[in-house]
């Protein structure tokens, strides 16, 4: 962890983006998966999600953002549709992946059994920014 001005923050997707397009990784599918996990599921997903299913995953290529965010400060003028639980903090998740033709089938499965894991655990997770 490592404080950056607010610019940087803003501007994180750029660096990484750049960073994908020096590997030769931008020009490629994205099977970014993003959702809202209620905080007081976090740990399960931690544990089912994380630790089950993507350090057991064969190829990765990319990163993840977690942020927690205050419920409260959203309403129902916004365009997000955040889970339906009664908690103040949600997990705003981005699985941010690059595939090749190789390996895209695979990382399509992968975010499958995430969504599944969730649903078959009970975890009331809101999926976002689905059709990539």
């Amino acid at each position: 962890m490592h404080e950056v001005s607010y610019f940087d923050f803003l501007n994180r997707v750029q660096v990484e983006e750049n960073k994908l397009r020096s590997l030769g990784l931008w020009e490629v599918p994205h099977p970014w998966l993003n959702l809202y996990v209620p905080k007081s599921r976090i740990l399960d997903f931690h544990n089912g999600v994380v630790k089950n299913i993507l350090y057991k995953q064969k190829s990765t290529s990319g990163l993840a953002l977690l942020y927690p965010k205050n419920r409260n400060k959203w309403n129902n003028r916004m365009s997000a549709m955040i889970p339906e639980v009664d908690e103040d903090v949600i997990y705003v998740i981005g699985l941010l992946q690059s595939a090749t033709p190789q390996n895209l089938q695979e990382m399509e499965s992968v975010n499958e059994k995430i969504i599944r894991f969730c649903k078959d655990s009970g975890i009331k997770i809101k999926q976002y920014l689905m059709h990539y």
